[in-house]
């Protein structure tokens, strides 16, 4: 498949050879990864936005993502810096184990390797720690069974006192 030729002119030379080969792609994919990983690790913010795609970087980038986030210059910074790493890196990983028997989510071993990371950074203040226990937004919250209980019990209360 690929994208449409033009048909109102040929940039594209007859004589061209059609196929990327596997490790043509490859090569390039490892080389851009490795460029975000290394562009990355200069803003906390970009690191952030990177933690998010932990699943599609090749091997050795994640690896030097992992080193990344657990270096010094990152775990040293003050925690309301660490929060909105850690607080993705546990999102990430708590998404991969809920849904652990999905082709897309990561083996046990690679989650591991991240959740030591992100105890790495895990804030010191409880209040800090805990607060996701207590976000609306949280998918965990939303899908546990206290918020199905509530909703049950909300119906049966409204069918008694009608």
């Amino acid at each position: 498949m690929g994208s449409h030729k033009p048909s109102w002119r040929n940039p594209i030379p007859d004589d061209r050879e059609q196929v990327v080969t596997h490790q043509e792609y490859w090569e390039q994919i490892s080389f851009y990864a490795e460029l975000a990983v290394s562009m990355a690790s200069q803003d906390n913010s970009r690191l952030g936005e990177l933690i998010d795609h932990f699943d599609k970087l090749p091997k050795p980038s994640f690896d030097r993502l992992l080193k990344v986030l657990s270096s010094d210059a990152i775990t040293g910074l003050p925690e309301n810096e660490r929060l909105p790493l850690w607080d993705r890196l546990t999102k990430f990983t708590s998404k991969h184990r809920r849904f652990s028997d999905a082709k897309w989510a990561l083996n046990s071993d690679l989650l591991s390797a991240i959740e030591a990371v992100s105890d790495k950074l895990a804030p010191s203040d409880p209040l800090n720690l805990y607060q996701h226990l207590f976000s609306d937004r949280d998918e965990e919250t939303r899908r546990s069974p206290a918020k199905s209980y509530k909703r049950n019990i909300k119906y049966r209360w409204s069918k008694f006192s009608n």
